[in-house]
């Protein structure tokens, strides 16, 4: 069979879904910015929301305290498709920008310790501690709504990345439509209870941006508390079974159950430890005044059971919560998502074979597709770069950006610290080329500007570089 004919017949297969993707298939291959294989797979999965008559405004998570953005993309090293930003991704929120975050910057809140004001309690949240934080989310809600062409921003922010949004925020924003918190401690402890971590920056977001503090400027207001965990300081007896693999670990280490937990948790932020919440925040310190409250009866705080390193379906970005909040918080903002569409078990088994058979034929049967593959210029790139290359970000590609530059695609693999990984890398060897450094295209690509004005491949983006530099004269 001729390969046109191949391909005719295959696109019936895929379904009519297929024919409306073909201009961004087009688009892609003209920017070689996406492969042939990344690009096949969206297609089988297009679904109405590919195909919606209005887009949605972008997102921006904020993450919370010690948090990193991984956790929001692939939680616990887990596949992509446990990730809040998946989950959003699905429900047809193409723009998902995550705040650039890796875990260990979070000890530059010690620097607060050399604030006068960290000593008597009156941090203000712009300070030394949090500072950096505040002034790196204004600067990404504003890029994400630029890229957007002007579209003004839905904010998800977590716990602690709560009343920091706030902050951010301050007295006007033009970049934000709406502010959704998950599990966020909005209010300082009660001043008979311990000090606050914040050491004042919490009690003066409170005091200055008090409850739904822009909703009269047009932002709307969304808090989401957690009521999965009454607080019990109840020691449970040696014999008494547990009721999850949670209270097991909390048992064997000795802090009793995750209701033990909890109570201390709630203690130290509201004074009273046997409130209900989702295991670290308290509901009463969760919602605020003028907002929309969702309280969700099953959702626990964060990617993983409180204390533990066990991974879980009932946090805030799990599948299943995101559902119980995210349709009621975009009715505020007067947003439908698109319907989606039902696929029988039938018709997606006859598109998976479709996808396959057609990404073979693709690939030998029309060169000019398979040129279009995306090249990686493995010493002169950043991180993000590899996520044109499905299974490489952000694990193998943070290791070959820390780890580089390399003399050899031997090098390149010696690098890597496990087979796993060399063999999920080699499948992309042809598109990956080593080159020596060129330190000033990579200090422009790690500047704030390259984050968001550089697309496609990186022949592409380092034409665009040398392009910008000398424009800007940099």
């Amino acid at each position: 069979m001729h390969p046109l004919t191949c391909l005719i017949f295959l696109f019936w297969m895929l379904g009519a879904d297929t024919f409306s993707f073909y201009p961004r298939l087009r688009c892609s291959m003209n920017q070689q910015a996406s492969s042939a294989s990344s690009v096949l797979s969206q297609a089988s999965s297009a679904s109405s929301a590919s195909t919606a008559l209005y887009a949605l405004p972008p997102i921006v998570i904020l993450p919370g305290f010690g948090n990193a953005d991984v956790d929001y993309v692939t939680p616990l090293n887990q596949p992509e498709n446990k990730g809040l930003v998946s989950a959003l991704q699905r429900r047809g929120f193409d723009d998902v920008t995550v705040l650039e975050l890796p875990r260990w910057e979070w000890i530059r809140v010690a620097g607060g310790l050399v604030d006068p004001k960290f000593w008597s309690g009156d941090q203000e949240p712009t300070g030394i501690a949090y500072g950096w934080y505040i002034e790196r989310a204004r600067q990404t809600i504003a890029a994400a709504s630029e890229k957007a062409g002007g579209a003004k921003c839905i904010v998800i922010a977590h716990s602690a990345g709560g009343w920091l949004a706030r902050a951010t925020l301050g007295d006007s924003n033009a970049y934000v439509q709406s502010l959704i918190t998950l599990g966020a401690p909005h209010f300082p402890p009660p001043t008979n209870s311990a000090p606050c971590a914040t050491r004042g920056a919490l009690k003066y977001c409170d005091e200055n941006f008090p409850g739904a503090y822009l909703k009269g400027s047009g932002i709307s207001y969304v808090t989401v508390a957690g009521a999965a965990i009454v607080g019990n300081n109840a020691k449970p007896d040696k014999d008494d079974e547990m009721g999850s693999e949670a209270d097991e670990l909390y048992k064997r280490r000795g802090e009793g159950s995750a209701a033990r937990v909890a109570f201390n948790n709630y203690n130290a932020l509201s004074g009273d430890g046997t409130l209900v919440g989702d295991g670290v925040i308290p509901k009463v310190c969760a919602h605020l005044e003028g907002a929309t409250q969702l309280t969700l009866d099953g959702a626990i705080h964060s990617i993983n059971e409180a204390g533990t390193a066990l991974p879980t379906e009932r946090w805030y970005g799990s599948e299943d919560i995101v559902c119980e909040w995210l349709k009621p918080a975009l009715e505020e903002l007067s947003i439908q998502l698109p319907e989606k569409k039902v696929v029988t078990t039938t018709e997606a088994s006859r598109r998976t074979f479709a996808t396959q058979l057609l990404t073979t034929l693709a690939l030998t049967s029309f060169p000019s597709l398979a040129s279009a593959l995306v090249t990686v210029d493995v010493n002169n790139s950043v991180a993000r770069e590899y996520s044109a290359l499905p299974g490489l970000y952000p694990t193998i590609a943070t290791k070959l950006i820390k780890r580089g530059p390399f003399k050899s695609k031997k090098d390149m693999y010696d690098a890597l610290d496990s087979d796993a990984e060399v063999e999920r890398l080699k499948g992309y060897d042809k598109q990956l080329k080593i080159v020596k450094r060129d330190a000033g295209i990579m200090q422009f690509k790690e500047s704030q500007i390259c984050k968001y004005e550089c697309k496609g491949s990186s022949d592409y983006q380092n034409q665009q570089m040398k392009q910008i530099q000398s424009e800007r004269r940099y």
